[in-house]
């Protein structure tokens, strides 16, 4: 019976190691994780597509000096054209965002042709290896034009989870803590649950066995009763075990800090914003009043 104790207090000591360890974890926003496919089902139009970028070094400084390398990478393979006669332009941002908005410029057989690129969100991750390696991971995340088209850009922003969110999900345990991204602390969250409450069922079942057959054999009914508490004892600290993962599953979906996510609100909206534009004579920006 004692190693019974050590072994639900071993698995519950378990549980709130793994957690701890997992909020050491930087957690990574949900584009990073989940990808851009759902960020492009929620566009409102197809004038941009949401294309995302990771890049690898020792030095954070260098890959923030050369975010726009895999992107001028990545046109230059789209488009059939050499990165360096890509001319780059910085723009200002529009309305929905105060990141910057990037005009490329090539040439191609007809004229100049133009692509757009919105700077939605960026990500800087530290990653320490086993064997004393490390090295930082650039995640960047853009809402790319088509080409020479001009984009209208839907309402996207960056934001936190809803911690109100998060609280009322985690009224099943663990899924306040999906909601808001952190899936491993979820998961073992609503495992521990499982594991306790079906203990506690089990142990509850072994300590009633015992007290009927308390009855049915009274000669050694002394050493059933003794069994039967014992199972009663393993049942209670189950019980217990599985409160306090509980309230702990509540209050971290309520105050624990969730995975970054982009909000997309379709445009449509009246709104004033500000956009890129393209005539004969060159380009710039143009501030417009959307109905």
């Amino acid at each position: 019976m004692h190693n019974t104790v050590k072994r639900i207090l071993l698995f519950v000591s378990v549980i709130i190691v793994a957690m701890q360890a997992y909020a050491q974890y930087e957690a990574k926003p949900l584009w990073v994780k989940h990808g851009v496919g759902q960020l492009n089902r929620k566009r409102s139009n197809n004038t941009y597509t949401f294309v995302a970028y990771n890049t690898t070094n020792v030095d954070a400084n260098a890959l923030r000096k050369s975010r726009l390398k895999p992107l001028l990478e990545d046109l230059g393979r789209r488009y059939g054209v050499p990165v360096g006669e890509i001319r780059t332009d910085s723009l200002k941002g529009n309305a929905s965002s105060d990141r910057p908005t990037y005009r490329f410029t090539f040439r191609e057989s007809g004229g100049d042709a133009v692509v757009y690129a919105l700077l939605v969100d960026d990500f800087m991750h530290f990653e320490d290896f086993v064997n004393n390696d490390f090295a930082f991971e650039f995640y960047q995340l853009y809402a790319l034009s088509e080409k020479n088209v001009l984009p209208v850009y839907d309402d996207i922003e960056a934001v936190g989870t809803s911690n109100a969110q998060a609280t009322l999900r985690s009224i099943v345990p663990g899924l306040g803590q999906i909601y808001k991204g952190q899936d491993v602390k979820g998961y073992v969250i609503m495992g521990g649950e499982v594991a306790l409450v079906a203990g506690a069922i089990y142990f509850h079942s072994r300590a009633k066995n015992y007290r009927d057959d308390m009855k049915k054999y009274p000669e050694v009914a002394d050493s059933y009763r003794s069994k039967s508490n014992s199972w009663r004892n393993m049942r209670n600290l189950a019980i217990g075990c599985a409160g306090v993962l509980y309230i702990y599953n509540l209050v971290d979906a309520a105050v624990a800090k969730g995975s970054r996510r982009i909000s997309v609100t379709p445009a449509g909206k009246q709104h004033l914003y500000v956009a890129p534009f393209v005539h004969s004579e060159g380009g710039g920006v143009s501030l417009a009043l959307r109905f």
